[in-house]
């Protein structure tokens, strides 16, 4: 892939410049999962063999409305935004970018993260699906969308189907007893998804714009090994209106 192309998506992105840009390496686009995520998706509560043993994913409940346009506390995992604890968990994020691809992508993503608050972003991305981002599942529920959509680069899905995958999460989530007790472990793990999935749509967005092909076929299969390697493999995965079913 073009190096400089790469480099000039990240700066478009950030707000840095093309020359200042270019020794970013492509890996720096994909965020990873931090730590405080990992006990979270670890194990995953979309393995097949859960959704096997589930009956090829949840049903629909009678309590929510078919259509996620509609906004509803049912089922709801509310989660309370401490601004200080909101500033850790960027610089915690920020930090993670540090590790996995260097001092200038961290400062390029602190940077643009400082001038835009990632609740704004995400509420934006999630509001026309109904979900909430002071819901803990809610917020995971569009990780998981964004990531698999990601892995298949697949076109934005419908309403539906995130209703769908909003309904099988939740539900999951309870299941497994993924939810954490303490409010402020609860706000950490939903922000920290809320970081990821901001900049992976972003950065998938302008690729997109930019028609990179190559680019978006790297990001897929970033997106499809950081999955697997939590045992879940989002291509052996269709999203339907009842959520995510083996193929």
């Amino acid at each position: 892939m073009n190096r400089f192309l790469v480099a000039f998506l990240f700066a478009f992105i950030v707000g840095t410049s093309p020359v200042a840009a270019q020794t970013i390496d492509g890996g720096a686009y994909f965020s990873p999962i931090t730590d405080n995520v990992q006990p979270l998706i670890h194990g995953s509560l979309f393995s097949k063999s859960y959704l096997e043993k589930k009956g090829r994913g949840t049903a629909r409940s009678r309590n929510l409305p078919r259509d996620a346009g509609r906004a509803t506390t049912a089922g709801s995992i509310p989660v309370r935004f401490d601004p200080a604890i909101s500033r850790e968990v960027r610089d915690e994020y920020i930090a993670s970018i540090e590790r996995s691809s260097g001092t200038r992508a961290a400062r390029s993503l602190g940077r643009y993260y400082a001038s835009n608050d990632v609740h704004a972003l995400l509420r934006k991305a999630v509001s026309p699906y109904g979900l909430r981002i002071d819901d803990f599942g809610d917020v995971t529920t569009a990780y998981f969308a964004v990531m698999w959509m990601t892995a298949n680069d697949a076109p934005l899905p419908g309403v539906d189907e995130v209703s769908g995958l909003r309904m099988q999460t939740h539900a999951a989530l309870a299941d497994r007893g993924r939810v954490p007790d303490d409010a402020v472990r609860r706000q950490r793990v939903a922000e920290s998804l809320m970081y990821q999935t901001v900049t992976l749509i972003r950065v998938r967005e302008t690729a997109q714009a930019a028609g990179n092909r190559d680019f978006l076929a790297q990001l897929a299969d970033s997106a499809q090994d950081a999955m697997a390697r939590q045992g879940v493999d989002l291509r052996d995965l269709a999203l339907t209106d009842a959520g995510f079913r083996p193929r």
